[in-house]
């Protein structure tokens, strides 16, 4: 088992106690949606071909029954020796009637089972591209549940932000009365918390497009956000990440397609190949002549075709099999880049991160100073706008890169094919 990084336990924890859907749920909701339903009817339909291309070699049974009414009756009569004659065969009678019933058994089919296996490999491929594109969507939903995180934090930091400013607005205005502060002063007080108000109303409408985003990708109404993870621990080293490459889907779905081209390469060839079939027939009829009215048959059959078009399509199947496996080349290296690409946005963001809490924190220690200081009357109310604007804008951006980085481990998981540590 694969250990699990502390900023997924601290997830879990987190979105255990959150009342609405965690993470697992709006996955599992995902699934539901028009991409994967989609793809996996595909997947269905590819199976019902594999199945039916395997029923081709089972026995099968055909039977045939008619009645003619002919307008001659035609009987053969034989002499008796005795002056008279027995009726003996019925020739064509007025009322003819007969049935037949066979029964075949394919005893070498070589295209029959090349066509199966393909049809077969053709399946694998639909299932393997059912979870590519079941990973794609869910890189989509896990995007939006931590932007909706990140949002919903930030709309707390503009809040509260908004609350100061409303404070140093009518602190103030109470200085303003007495004559310990300008007009000038209380403009720039209304001025900072209109702006607050904007910043809040903006942080708004990212909590809606957020929660809009996870609601057209899930079919959930999510109202309450998740904790945003907020660890800067060091993920494992890319090697091990990259080892994952030969069972992603992606590369799992390339490989199918080109096993599939190799098997209808092979059925291709097959076709100069004989088939053999056993046959077993029985025959009702009133018009058996000399023989009998129920009469039973068995026999082996053998059946060679050669037809040009045969060997054209064949050389098209040799072009398709090199197409498959340069594309199994090319799934590999994309998924080894896709990874690649993941693991080192994971650690700039780290690094982001660390920096942008550092900065949070000296800002939040320059705001109180500030205030502390304006309290006093040691600094302007100018001063304590400015590193209030300030420090709102570092919290801004540690928020940021704390979603970013969440949003990105999980990608990381999610495209190395670890999807139980990020629903844990």
């Amino acid at each position: 088992m694969r250990p699990i990084l502390p900023w997924l336990l601290l997830l879990v924890s987190t979105t255990s106690a959150w009342a609405g859907p965690d993470l697992k749920a709006l996955l599992a909701a995902a699934d539901r949606q028009v991409d994967i339903r989609q793809q996996s009817a595909t997947a269905d339909e590819a199976r019902a071909d594999a199945a039916a291309a395997g029923l081709a070699l089972a026995p099968s049974v055909s039977a045939t029954g008619g009645y003619t009414r002919n307008q001659y009756e035609v009987i053969l009569q034989i002499p008796d020796g005795q002056g008279g004659y027995t009726v003996d065969a019925a020739i064509t009678p007025k009322d003819q009637l007969e049935f037949n019933v066979t029964a075949s058994v394919p005893l070498i089919d070589v295209g029959a089972w090349m066509r199966t296996s393909a049809a077969l490999a053709r399946a694998k491929a639909a299932d393997a591209t059912t979870d590519d594109t079941r990973t794609r969507v869910y890189r989509d939903v896990v995007s939006a549940y931590f932007q909706h995180a990140a949002a919903a934090s930030l709309l707390d930091a503009a809040i509260s932000t908004r609350d100061a400013a409303a404070s140093d607005r009518a602190r103030v205005l109470a200085r303003q009365t007495v004559g310990l502060a300008t007009a000038l002063d209380a403009a720039r007080a209304e001025a900072a918390f209109r702006r607050a108000e904007s910043q809040v109303a903006d942080a708004r409408q990212s909590v809606r497009a957020a929660v809009r985003s996870l609601r057209s990708r899930t079919g959930l109404d999510v109202d309450d956000p998740p904790a945003l993870p907020d660890s800067t621990a060091d993920e494992a080293p890319l090697d091990g990440w990259l080892a994952e490459v030969p069972s992603l889907p992606s590369v799992a779905a390339a490989e199918a397609r080109a096993k599939a081209a190799r098997a209808d390469l092979a059925a291709k060839g097959a076709a100069f190949a004989p088939s053999v079939s056993a046959q077993a027939g029985e025959r009702l009829t009133n018009a058996a002549a000399f023989g009998e009215p129920a009469a039973w048959s068995v026999g082996v059959q053998a059946r060679w075709t050669l037809a040009p078009a045969d060997g054209a399509s064949a050389a098209a199947r040799a072009d398709a099999v090199r197409a498959a496996d340069a594309a199994v080349e090319a799934a590999r290296r994309d998924a080894a880049d896709a990874i690649t690409a993941a693991w080192d946005r994971v650690e700039a963001l780290n690094a982001r991160v660390k920096a942008s809490v550092a900065e949070d924190t000296a800002s939040a220690h320059a705001l109180d100073e500030a205030r502390a200081q304006f309290e006093a009357g040691t600094a302007t109310l100018a001063t304590v706008l400015d590193v209030s604007r300030d420090a709102l804008t570092a919290k801004a951006t540690r928020i940021q890169a704390q979603g970013d980085l969440a949003a990105a481990r999980a990608d990381l998981r999610l495209l190395a094919g670890r999807l139980d540590e990020v629903t844990r």
